[in-house]
């Protein structure tokens, strides 16, 4: 009997000194891995084939980043305006995380920071606002006000004076012009901007500009 697994591969000659069949035959190992059968490597093979066939998962499209950025936005709204402050950054964060080129995620982000009197961030997040939407009176509103805090009133004048161009019956602008105004030792100004802002009805209006949403 020979050994599992051997060949029998014919000689051309016969030899007395092999011990194998009068026709003479020698003995050829089969192949082998390390002790691991051949169709198992041969199955392993397939497997790795197989896998980098597959085809890679599609990218989301700009509109399904959009809605669940829109969504995010909206949870964090409601957090917010519940006081929620800590919950509405993280929800926030999300919906920018989802669509960079909302402003309105950028500028509830900045709403959100100035609260928690993180003001540099809250400036970063106004001027990403402004970088989607260059028409957003709120963005301008919320950098005047941080400029005329840090005591930097020519620049919070120049951001104010924006806003109300961009959103003239709104009287927050107006209203922060007093003060600038009187700050930079201008009465006069200071007097007209709160006449025009007494003339304004009050109310919320939308300071999104143009291109908002």
């Amino acid at each position: 009997m020979t050994p599992c697994g051997n060949l029998f591969v014919r000689r051309q000659t016969r030899s007395p000194h092999l011990p194998l069949p009068a026709q003479g035959y020698m003995a050829l190992r089969t192949p082998h891995f390390v002790g691991i059968p051949l169709s198992f490597v041969f199955l392993l093979l397939l497997g790795i084939l197989a896998g980098c066939s597959t085809p890679p998962p599609h990218e989301p499209t700009p509109e399904a980043l959009a809605a669940r950025g829109g969504a995010f936005r909206r949870a964090a709204r409601k957090a917010y305006e519940a006081g929620n402050y800590p919950q509405a950054l993280r929800l926030a964060r999300s919906a920018v995380g989802e669509d960079r080129t909302d402003a309105e995620s950028h500028y509830l982000l900045a709403l959100i920071y100035d609260k928690l009197d993180r003001f540099q961030e809250a400036m970063a997040s106004y001027r990403e606002t402004l970088r989607w939407n260059g028409n957003h009176a709120g963005a301008y509103i919320g950098i005047c006000a941080i400029f005329y805090y840090e005591g930097r009133y020519p620049r919070a004048a120049q951001a104010c004076e924006t806003a109300h161009a961009l959103a003239p019956r709104d009287t927050v602008p107006l209203r922060l012009l007093v003060l600038i105004y009187h700050e930079l030792g201008e009465p006069q100004r200071a007097f007209e901007a709160e006449r025009m802002a007494d003339r304004l009805p009050q109310g919320r209006f939308d300071r999104k500009g143009a291109n908002g949403s």
